[in-house]
């Protein structure tokens, strides 16, 4: 996940806090300019079930997020499953082999997630007749609950509240989460005691678990896969249908009920294509990026070798920048101008034929680059996510604005 190509060398720390009879671990990554007179952003990461903080930063590359944002990584650990119940039918599924996939007893993040009890009965066959004695609660409760005890939402607080003591964090805080990370990331969203600027999620889903009920403003940015065989699309073992849970996210933070889509360019030849849906909110403040894949695994959708759009560059400027919402009605292109632009499909640079100032923006109205041709009449689109933009050029009193996909 968020893989980047610079060079960085963020040092890390592992730290260990006590939080409600429990040692609890989480690894700090500073930037290499870190200093006492600078205030940095944190961005929290928060792991699948069944990996830890160590598995989760070695896919994450964190010293280059932290030099290239300037700013704080955290990965804090789940505990292992403390609940007895649920270890009890983890081991009788286990030894009938009937273990769903995905399902983990290490690193369980506290995080509202249900089991139907009557789903587990139909896993456990035979064995069945055992539940009512090895789970009563859930029996009861009509459901089970991953580390139902586990107060994971002040487990982040307490690591955000060390960093903004002693490590010079300040309020731009940012988490994101994988699988039931991104559960953990809902729920702590939705908890009154939420620091959460914006979220971003990727293969995760909104547990059942969660209370939805509490007024929130914090954008959200999703990444999923219609064929995801573990957090399935429309609704599996964990949870509910993916697309119902960003469309009700996007109603609870204001944003109007209708939303744009477009398919995004096939780059790559990977069996796998991409739609982008973007719900905004009229004053443009509140806002949803929904990323479906239409054939990547539960694994792989963030995999940069098979898919056409660099997930890095969008997490990282939906987090760390405000986007400039344009309005591209309000663009007037002046008639008959004699300004060539090309290559247009293009991939790395584009080409003009007149200096000026320039913008390209994505089809929901957001400036992904802006500046002033360079001598030559190139611009370097290396930084930008392929797809279909709209390129507008100043130049003197003419404007020209053309159409463009990077491929």
């Amino acid at each position: 996940m968020l893989m980047t190509s610079v060079c960085s060398y963020a040092t890390s720390e592992n730290k260990t806090m006590m939080i409600d009879g429990y040692e609890r671990t989480y690894i700090l990554y500073t930037p290499s300019t870190y200093n006492d007179t600078t205030d940095y952003p944190v961005l929290v990461l928060l792991h699948p079930m069944g990996f830890n903080a160590t598995d989760f930063s070695e896919i994450s590359s964190p010293q280059a997020i932290c030099d290239l944002n300037n700013a704080i990584v955290v990965f804090p650990e789940a505990l292992d499953e403390q609940d007895e119940e649920i270890l009890n039918i983890y081991s009788i599924l286990s030894d009938r082999g009937k273990l769903p996939d995905g399902f983990h007893v290490n690193n369980v993040w506290g995080a509202g997630t249900r089991i139907q009890y009557s789903k587990i009965e139909q896993m456990a066959g035979n064995a069945a007749m055992l539940l009512p004695f090895l789970m009563p609660k859930a029996k009861a409760a009509g459901y089970a609950e991953l580390n139902k005890n586990i107060d994971d939402v002040k487990f982040i607080n307490e690591v955000i509240n060390e960093l903004q003591t002693s490590y010079h964090a300040n309020t731009d805080i940012f988490v994101v989460g994988a699988s039931l990370g991104g559960a953990m990331t809902y729920k702590y969203a939705f908890s009154p005691n939420s620091k959460a600027k914006k979220i971003g999620v990727v293969h995760g889903f909104l547990s059942a678990g969660t209370d939805t009920t509490p007024a929130i403003n914090i954008p959200l940015c999703v990444f999923h896969s219609q064929a995801d065989g573990i957090v399935k699309y429309d609704g599996g073992l964990f949870n509910e249908s993916i697309p119902d849970d960003v469309h009700s996210y996007a109603m609870k933070i204001g944003c109007d009920s209708t939303y744009t889509e477009e398919q995004l360019p096939d780059t790559k030849e990977d069996g796998i294509s991409i739609k982008y849906r973007q719900y905004t909110s009229s004053d443009t403040t509140q806002f949803v990026w929904f990323y479906i894949a239409d054939n990547a695994t539960h694994f792989d959708i963030l995999n940069a070798e098979k898919n056409d759009i660099d997930y890095v560059t969008i997490i990282e400027k939906f987090l760390f920048f405000t986007p400039t919402i344009r309005n591209m009605d309000d663009v007037k292109e002046t008639p008959n101008i004699q300004v060539a632009i090309y290559p247009n499909p293009t991939q790395d640079y584009l080409h003009c034929t007149a200096r000026g100032s320039y913008e390209l923006i994505d089809m929901a109205g957001r400036i992904q680059k802006e500046g002033e041709v360079a001598e030559d009449g190139t611009i370097n689109l290396t930084s930008i996510p392929p797809q279909e933009y709209i390129f507008v050029l100043k130049t003197g009193n003419l404007i020209k604005k053309v159409r463009l996909v990077k491929k």
